[in-house]
C-alpha cells in the first residue's frame, strides 16, 4: 500500500469495501459500485492506499448518466397531429 496517490487516479482504503474513489486533484468522487461498472471503470486499476491517505481530499459524489439519452425520447403526435404541445399541423 502506498500513501499517495496520483493526480487522476481510481483509489481504495481496503480492498473489498464500496468506497471506491477516483481522485483528480483535491476532490475525491465517490463511485458505488452500480456507477463503477457503468461509467466502465476496472477492479484491477484501483490502487490500494493506507488508512487515512483519502481523508485530505474533498468528497464529491460522481454517478452515471441516464441511460436514455434525451435525444432519443421521440413523442408521437399520433394520425390528428396532436402531441404533448398543442397541435403540429
Amino acid at each position: 500500500m502506498t500513501s499517495t496517490v496520483p493526480n487522476v487516479s481510481l483509489a481504495a482504503e481496503q480492498a473489498g469495501v464500496d468506497h471506491i474513489y477516483l481522485v483528480v486533484g483535491d476532490t475525491k468522487f465517490r463511485l458505488p459500485p452500480v456507477d463503477f461498472t457503468a461509467l466502465g471503470f476496472r477492479g484491477d486499476r484501483v490502487r490500494l492506499v493506507a488508512a487515512g491517505t483519502l481523508a485530505r481530499f474533498v468528497e464529491k459524489r460522481l454517478g452515471a448518466g441516464p441511460s436514455v439519452r434525451p435525444s432519443e425520447v421521440f413523442f408521437d403526435c399520433g394520425e390528428d397531429g396532436w402531441g404533448p404541445l398543442g397541435s403540429w399541423t
